[in-house]
């Protein structure tokens, strides 16, 4: 899944899509420069990641203490 690095503006490529969705992992690997063959991976927090819109990825997404008990 493609989604905007907030602070440079970046598109990256999320890598193992379960940690994005997971609420309780707060870093998740993303591949810079999708696509390209010789792209790196470098972990990213998920409060610094949105859509490509722009828009924030959902709380419960991030927020494992949403779902309740």
């Amino acid at each position: 899944m493609l989604l905007r690095e907030q602070q440079s503006g970046d598109l990256v490529e999320a890598i193992g899509e379960q940690d994005l969705i997971n609420p309780f992992v707060e870093r998740i690997e993303v591949q810079l420069s999708p696509g390209s063959p010789t792209a790196k991976l470098q972990w990213c927090d998920k409060a610094n990641l949105t859509f490509p819109s722009g828009e924030p990825l959902p709380q419960c997404w991030q927020n494992g203490h949403l779902l309740g008990d």
